[in-house]
């Protein structure tokens, strides 16, 4: 499936993401966050969780090598035009959101969730 938030377009069965055309070349690891987060936009994700789905679960204590990768992640997908950006939520975990967003997502599971892209909302289709 591909999700499109914040002028990003995550497609999850090639792999790959893209901004404005333009691929946004990403680590296995740092696509492996950003869908990680996609799944579950506007919501946080605790930093266990993550770890144990991209490195693994005997990794749930490497909390700094999660944010290294996040800082990474960060200054590929977010620049002066993005209106995505990965939050930090204090004690909680990361979310991702876009601009317009009030904090809240819909998780990418949700098949045909297609509200208004003008106000930097997720919109899901089935691209492939």
């Amino acid at each position: 499936s591909v999700v499109h938030i914040g002028g990003l377009k995550i497609d999850f069965v090639q792999r790959s993401d893209y901004r404005q055309g333009t691929e946004i070349p990403l680590t296995k690891k740092e696509f492996d966050i950003l869908q990680c987060l996609a799944e579950q936009i506007g919501s946080p994700v605790g930093p266990e969780a993550i770890l144990t789905r991209v490195w693994g679960p005997q990794f749930v204590h490497y909390v700094q090598t999660l944010r290294v990768h996040v800082g990474n992640l960060r200054k590929k997908i977010e620049d002066d035009s993005s209106r995505l950006r990965i939050e930090g939520v204090r004690g909680v975990g990361y979310r991702l959101i876009a601009d317009g967003m009030n904090g809240g997502g819909v998780p990418a599971t949700v098949a045909g969730f297609a509200p208004s892209a003008s106000l930097g909302e997720p919109v899901f289709d089935a691209e492939r």
